[in-house]
């Protein structure tokens, strides 16, 4: 670095920086290791961002719920299969082994408590 002086202004002059191949390398490994660092730091905090819970919920409308038990059947038969050899075919249906049950409070009033287990709820789809 050199001065050259100008009347009444300092101007100082640099030389071009020399980068020799090792340098380069050097600073390439340390900006390559920062990317990679950073990358994973984005890929954990995305994955926990999709992570979240999902919640569900079945609405049911009491008065058309007539206490028939046609969920806990379809329950019963969907989650408790029956293997023929090889082959398994829906299950017996016995209301007493479903995770749904239809309590009856008074003659008039049934309520299903659907237990949210199964993606598709064949329960919902059998009910009137």
């Amino acid at each position: 670095m050199g001065k050259v002086k100008d009347s009444k202004l300092t101007i100082l002059t640099l030389a071009p920086p020399i980068l020799t191949r090792r340098e380069f390398l050097k600073s390439s490994a340390v900006s390559g290791s920062a990317i990679l660092v950073s990358a994973l730091f984005i890929s954990r905090g995305s994955a926990q961002e999709t992570s979240r819970p999902r919640y569900a919920m079945i609405l049911v409308d009491y008065n058309k719920c007539t206490g028939c038990r046609t969920s806990e059947t379809v329950c019963s038969a969907f989650n408790n299969k029956v293997k023929v050899g090889e082959e398994e075919l829906p299950g017996l249906g016995n209301p007493y082994l479903s995770n749904i049950r239809v309590l009856a409070f008074n003659p008039d009033v049934d309520i299903p408590v659907a237990c949210l287990m199964c993606r598709d709820n064949p329960c919902i789809e059998a009910c009137p």
